[in-house]
């Protein structure tokens, strides 16, 4: 008998690939599927666990939790206690508050769930602080293991009479996954209880195999060792049936390596090849076949057996505990969002030196340890989570870790706060201002087509004397712009009776991200239906008319902006066209970057940009616009304002008090927002001045 190391070997790959995607996911983009091959790999495994067992009781429910208990939650336990200590130490005190809302749903493994009830976004999360994000998957896990006995015992009773169960379980998982909302669709166990059956039919199909091959054998279950590593065991050779040639097992054999490496391919390509639906199902089908062919050691492969990677596996739990935490803190500490590669070369040696420590010591003693003896351990650990918790140890950590700030003839302790705030600013999850209310009637006139409800609002003013409409339509930075609109249009526009956002966070005109174009396709129907006395059209960046341009008469990004701006300005008395702006370019976000700085005294000075720098960068898309031929349209010089304090300097926050302008590099702080209200009220001066109102 000889260990199946290709088993060990598929996880290394999935948490290689989950390693990928964490330390650089723009080079590593496909890379979170790693968790999807994991979740086959559970369901394998739970089935040649409780596959083995002739009969489900009681007795045998109650031994698989005691195993899983084992083997799942002391090293979590121990995690969550270390972070209690790690998080105060590295982190700042928004994220240590941010740690106290989210350790007690991860304690009770329900991470995916209080992500979806917060609507939170797992990729956005990637992104910010918050070192139990991962953990997600863990929750998914324990979830799970909590079913799966009744899951194999419902197969078991029903198999006679209805074959097809666990198929139509798969598919019913399937359907909820590709029906749902997105997040819902990526947290939640009955989006991906379809992808733990898909294993648990690779193991069915293997042990029918190999019971064909037997032709009269009574085994039902290949007998498979199942240690708490869920390693598994098999023999090659079945009795009584002559065994392949040398020319047929290396053809299998290199058979396997072929779907191992576009398993490869797959899951570390610097692209996402296939929609995401397209690709977890391509993931999930190729895990779920290397495990069949790998039922038999002859067909293994080399590339899954290869001892690192095997080894690999054996620490993978550990290194998927560990990774994300050391991640995030180095980003902290470091200040930056995306790791150079000496960073990530530091971030993968501490947590391999972590993974392998723990590996040969801590996880192997609670293996081979007694559940009473687990559960002695975990209860301790979690009365200690409660107790910090309790008396706020974190943050007394927390606060005895940063420094007082020095003598200022600005209130840094004030700025500080101010920063740290904004750089938390959830601008996604609201509308602009309470002010303006959910929109039914531009609902109607879109043919009742809504987006995102949050970016699809009207206001009315209650000092308006006239009958002027302003319609407001772009992206995320559209959103903020009527937050810059409202007091300007109080304060000198009484003759506005009505102001309209209809927005959807990250989609732009003329190349429009997955989910935009019915969204994009409305923008000229919402104009024709409302008919606008002014509108305005605002989103940030296009890489298309970025690019160099090199025939400026024959060119097809402008010709496509010309095309998609003509059927609005038709529709509108005048079309304004914000200018993109120069934003900030720190590691982490400009609030956050500023918060950082203020807290340990660093200088603040290079903190701005210069406005020949921006112009130069963007010529070819000023050149375009400088070919665009409306009557209506009137063009925003949204540069002016930003790089009007000092001659040619675009300063990145306001020196006087030492707010940030921006809340990440792009998005206007409410101190941004106000450097441009002169700039709004100009050009919507010059707007209502040609409609002569």
């Amino acid at each position: 008998m000889t260990k199946r190391e290709d088993i060990q070997g598929i996880r290394g790959l999935a948490i290689a690939a989950v390693l990928a995607f964490h330390l650089n996911d723009a080079m590593f983009p496909a890379g979170f599927v790693g968790v999807d091959m994991f979740f086959v790999l559970s369901g394998y495994l739970m089935s040649v666990i409780l596959g083995k067992e002739e009969i489900l009781n009681l007795k045998v429910f109650g031994d698989f939790y005691k195993r899983r208990f084992k083997r799942i939650v002391p090293l979590y336990a121990i995690l969550i206690a270390a972070l209690l200590i790690l998080v105060p130490c590295f982190l700042l005190q928004r994220d240590v508050l941010k740690f106290y809302e989210d350790v007690l749903w991860a304690a009770c493994f329900a991470t995916n769930i209080h992500t979806v009830l917060e609507d939170n976004d797992y990729f956005a999360e990637l992104y910010d602080s918050n070192v139990l994000t991962h953990t997600w998957s863990l929750g998914v896990e324990i979830q799970y293991y909590l079913i799966v006995p009744f899951i194999v015992l419902a197969h078991r009773k029903l198999s006679e009479k209805c074959n097809f169960f666990l198929h139509l379980l798969l598919l019913g998982s399937l359907a909820f996954q590709l029906l749902s909302s997105p997040n819902a669709s990526f947290n939640l166990l009955p989006s991906r209880v379809w992808q733990f059956i898909a294993g648990g039919l690779a193991h069915d199909l293997s042990s029918s195999w190999s019971a064909d091959l037997a032709s009269g054998s009574s085994v039902k279950y290949e007998k498979l060792r199942t240690d708490e590593l869920a390693d598994a065991e098999v023999d090659c050779v079945i009795d009584g049936i002559e065994q392949p040639t040398a020319f047929s097992q290396a053809l299998e054999s290199l058979s396997t390596d072929f779907l191992s490496f576009a398993l490869v391919a797959l899951v570390l390509s610097p692209w996402i090849i296939f929609p995401i639906p397209v690709l977890r199902f391509i993931a999930v089908l190729m895990t779920g076949g290397l495990l069949v062919m790998g039922a038999e050691e002859c067909r293994q492969g080399v590339l899954l057996t290869m001892r690192p990677l095997v080894y690999l596996g054996d620490l993978s739990y550990i290194v998927y505990l560990a990774h994300w935490p050391v991640v995030v803190m180095w980003k902290s500490v470091a200040d930056v969002v995306s790791l150079p590669m000496m960073a990530i070369a530091c971030c993968l040696a501490i947590t391999f030196v972590v993974s392998v420590i723990a590996h040969h010591t801590i996880e192997q003693y609670f293996i081979r340890a007694k559940a009473a003896t687990a559960t002695i351990v975990v209860g301790i650990l979690y009365g200690f989570l409660a107790l910090a918790l309790m008396f706020n140890l974190p943050l007394e950590i927390n606060k005895r870790m940063e420094s007082a700030p020095a003598a200022s003839s600005v209130n840094v302790t004030a700025a500080m706060k101010w920063n740290e705030h904004e750089s938390h600013a959830i601008y996604y999850k609201s509308r602009p201002f309470k002010e303006c209310v959910d929109d039914s009637e531009g609902r109607a006139m879109r043919g009742g087509y809504s987006g995102k409800r949050e970016y699809e609002c009207v206001w009315k003013p209650k000092n308006s004397t006239g009958s002027l409409k302003v319609l407001v339509m772009g992206n995320s930075i559209s959103h903020r712009a009527t937050k810059i609109l409202k007091p300007v249009i109080e304060k000198s526009f009484p003759q506005v009776a009505l102001m309209r956002l209809y927005a959807m966070s990250a989609c732009r005109p003329i190349e429009p991200a997955r989910g935009c174009v019915p969204f994009l396709e409305k923008m000229p129907v919402l104009a024709r239906e409302m008919q606008p006395d002014v509108t305005f059209v605002i989103w940030d960046n296009s890489k298309r008319l970025l690019a160099p341009l090199t025939d400026a008469a024959n060119d097809a990004a402008t010709a496509d902006l010309i095309a998609f701006l003509k059927p609005i300005a038709n529709a509108s008395g005048t079309l304004i066209l914000d200018e993109f702006y120069p934003t900030a370019s720190t590691s982490a976000g400009m609030a956050n970057s500023m918060h950082k700085r203020l807290l340990r005294e660093q200088s603040t000075k290079d903190l701005k940009g210069t406005l020949e720098s921006f112009t130069t960068s963007h010529s070819s898309y000023f050149a375009r616009l400088d070919n665009i031929h409306i009557p209506n349209l009137l063009r925003h010089n949204t540069s002016a304002g930003m790089c009007g304090e000092e001659k040619g300097v675009c300063w990145w926050y306001n020196r006087r008090n030492l707010h940030a302008y921006f809340t990440d590099n792009v998005h206007l702080s409410s101190d941004g927002q106000e450097l441009m209200m002169d700039s709004y009220s100009d050009i919507l001066k010059k707007a209502i001045d040609r409609l002569g109102a």
